[in-house]
């Protein structure tokens, strides 16, 4: 039989391949289907806040079930009744429904998955980040080729691939149920339960995913705009996860040298400059291919460091909170909000810039504050960990 760490690998390969057409892809599937930018940040936002429906409903479903490993299978086959509607139909209205249900269902498996994940780990954060490589190499694999085949062949394939891949996760996420159900306890915190001393991270977390919102939902439209071709975008798109997984590889025996404040500070300060560079040096591709680099910083290593705050002092019960709330915070509310500013401002007449400055640089200064500020509260405590401690 198969490790637990290989078959989690699996897992995560599956979920980030999906993230790998949903995520930067989204905008384009609609920009193809003949919606205008406006209109693009509108509906992504709306899909996107819808996101925030998803992860609570199924933490209360898992609880009622006590069997995280069941309730995500019945995501996975709820996400491919999604995916096949959306496919099934040549119709703008159902095409939108079927987005937002794509949305609530994949953004709903995360928490599960990471929380099944760091449970099993025991917060072995060496461990996990060799795992969730995988999942960086997931979406590489699909990258490479889906936004040349949704340009060339059609908007429909967007759906197909979706299909195809919502397939493989039910059988990838099926697969751990050998290693237990990964009961979740009743008798723990109440579900909307926020921790006083995670606040201020759940807000960096928050700007975080603000900041790459018009990275995730303009980038192939802009590629496209400065004539880059279909096989370009998906390069340039997939070098930017080549450097997440060496990062992720790698990028946790940071933690043993540098405190996590500073880390995130180095983190957000790289977001600033890759934003900058993609408004105004998009046409320059060396310098286009330096701020893919980036996004090991921007996103790999700010990941390990959100995985490694919220594992702090956490029992499982409390992990699947906190991986809930994080996911609605940033991959939900924080999206949506960057997702419909992204179009009402991507080509913004009185600053004369895109939302890459608007959403994406402010998003990223704001959260360097805020980074700072935490740092300075943390150091009125004596000891650190009663900051984070659960009362």
């Amino acid at each position: 039989m198969l490790s637990f760490d290989k078959k989690d690998s699996f897992v995560f390969f599956t979920y980030f391949a999906s993230f790998a057409v949903i995520v930067p892809l989204s905008g384009l599937y609609l920009n193809n289907s003949g919606f205008d930018t406006k209109q693009i940040g509108i509906i992504l936002g709306i899909a996107t806040l819808t996101r925030v429906l998803g992860p609570y409903i199924f933490l209360f479903l898992a609880k009622i079930r006590k069997d995280l490993i069941g309730v995500g299978t019945i995501q996975c086959i709820l996400l491919l009744v999604a995916t096949i509607l959306g496919g099934l139909f040549n119709n703008n209205v159902i095409a939108i429904l079927a987005l937002c249900l794509t949305n609530i269902l994949w953004v709903s498996i995360l928490p599960n998955l990471e929380t099944v994940s760091l449970s099993y780990l025991k917060g072995d954060i060496n461990r996990y980040s060799t795992i969730r490589m995988w999942g960086s190499i997931g979406f590489i694999f699909v990258s490479l080729w889906a936004s040349y085949v949704i340009i060339n062949f059609g908007s429909k394939f967007f759906w197909y691939i979706l299909i195809v891949l919502s397939v493989l996760q039910i059988v990838s996420v099926s697969s751990l149920k050998n290693f237990g159900p990964f009961p979740v306890k009743e008798n723990q915190r109440k579900i909307f339960r926020l921790e006083r001393g995670l606040l201020g991270y759940y807000l960096v977390f928050f700007l975080f995913e603000m900041s790459h919102a018009p990275y995730n939902n303009f980038f192939s439209i802009s590629l496209v705009e400065h004539g880059y071709s279909g096989l370009y975008v998906g390069s340039l798109i997939a070098f930017s996860v080549v450097c997440e997984i060496v990062t992720f590889a790698k990028g946790s025996v940071l933690l043993k040298y540098f405190d996590v404040n500073r880390i995130l500070i180095f983190c957000a300060i790289t977001a600033a400059i890759r934003w900058l560079l993609l408004e105004y040096y998009i046409s320059n591709l060396f310098l286009l291919t330096f701020s893919q680099l980036l996004h090991s910083f921007t996103f790999a290593l700010y990941h390990i460091c959100a995985m490694h705050v919220l594992s702090r002092n956490a029992t499982q019960d409390v992990l699947g909170l906190r991986q809930t709330t994080y996911t609605v915070f940033t991959m939900g509310i924080a999206a949506a909000i960057g997702s419909y500013l992204s179009g009402i401002l991507w080509h913004n007449v009185l600053l004369n810039v895109s939302s890459f400055i608007t959403v994406g640089v402010f998003s990223a200064i704001i959260s360097l504050l805020l980074v700072i500020f935490i740092m300075i509260s943390e150091r009125k405590h004596k000891n650190t960990l009663n900051y984070y401690k659960i009362n």
